[in-house]
């Protein structure tokens, strides 16, 4: 204050005058004080709610604690009208039960006061519904003051928006699972049923959702009943059966996943001893049948090809023929 000129005004804001009173006296003497005197104790008034929120982030806070109140009504109060277009831009469009004024605040459910009020605004407030009080930095001796008793209310911080985007997922794959049309998925995943822990299985399938960003499980739509039959099909072999412990969602697995068959495409499978017939489109069974060459199915390399009548493999007419080329 001693390096402004001494002809200069001085004005100091100051939220407990009191307090600043030896400041004030030693640098300008019976100085005009403004707002209530020192002396007399200043009565507060209440109950409200505050909310600490940065400055730039008021209107932000705006929809949040509409999300986290759901109140009836709304009504918020402003100094001036100079955040109205924020103020508006941040609120859902259209909806009557939100007002905006500068203002005496019409009667509401609740009653944010966006900029510090006054002790007679506050008091009119009060008297139109449940008020809260945002409370940027520097304002919180200023409430101390102003209003009792003060209760304080948390907006959702980064703990909360991750405990509700489980939430959302959650009710995600609920409503996958009650849809009930999984049958290709529980066909292609039950091999590694088998092999692995069905939450392990689950969790796995869990992070590669969320990695691609996905909001919702995929539907799974169901082919009409005809779809299946609507063309001429045959027989494939696969060098692959009951002895290898194969089983047929095994099979579908395959031609799902490694050879990229539509799972309606895939007709009856007849799972024997030694080997396995699949019914397949018979357009596209050399297709299906070379790609099957060489692919792993319970830890045996298969072969597989079209089946023109043979039902058994090569070489294996018998036992007895099959001992004797080993000797």
């Amino acid at each position: 204050m001693q390096d402004v000129p001494h002809d200069r005004q001085r004005i100091i804001l100051a939220s407990a005058p009191e307090r600043a009173a030896d400041l004030v006296e030693r640098y300008a003497r019976k100085a005009l004080v403004l707002g209530a005197p020192a002396d007399v104790p200043h009565r507060s008034l209440g109950p409200v709610r505050t909310v600490a929120v940065a400055w730039n982030r008021r209107t932000a806070a705006l929809s949040e604690l509409l999300e986290l109140l759901d109140p009836q009504s709304l009504t918020i109060w402003t100094a001036d009208r100079s955040q109205h277009h924020a103020i508006g831009a941040a609120l859902p469009a259209g909806d009557d039960s939100i007002r905006v004024v500068t203002g005496d605040a019409p009667p509401a459910e609740v009653v944010i006061a966006f900029d510090p009020p006054d002790s007679p605004r506050l008091g009119q407030l009060l008297q139109a519904g449940d008020v809260v009080l945002l409370a940027p930095p520097g304002t919180e001796s200023y409430f101390e003051r102003l209003a009792a008793p003060r209760r304080p209310l948390r907006l959702p911080g980064p703990l909360e928006a991750v405990g509700n985007a489980a939430v959302r997922r959650r009710s995600a794959i609920t409503r996958g699972i009650e849809a009930g049309r999984l049958e290709r998925a529980l066909l292609t995943l039950a091999p590694l049923f088998e092999r692995y822990d069905a939450t392990a299985v689950a969790a796995a399938l869990y992070d590669l959702w969320v990695e691609a960003g996905a909001t919702a499980p995929p539907v799974i739509a169901t082919a009409p009943e005809a779809s299946a039959t609507t063309s001429a099909t045959i027989k494939v072999f696969v060098g692959v059966g009951k002895s290898d412990g194969a089983t047929p969602n095994d099979l579908v697995a395959v031609l799902t996943k490694e050879v990229r068959v539509a799972r309606e495409k895939i007709g009856r499978i007849e799972l024997r001893e030694a080997y396995s017939l699949v019914e397949l489109p018979a357009q596209e069974a050399e297709r299906i049948a070379s790609a099957l060459n060489g692919v792993t199915i319970r830890r045996k390399r298969v072969v597989a090809r079209v089946d023109r009548g043979r039902t058994r493999p090569p070489g294996r007419a018998s036992g007895l023929g099959e001992i004797r080329r080993k000797r």
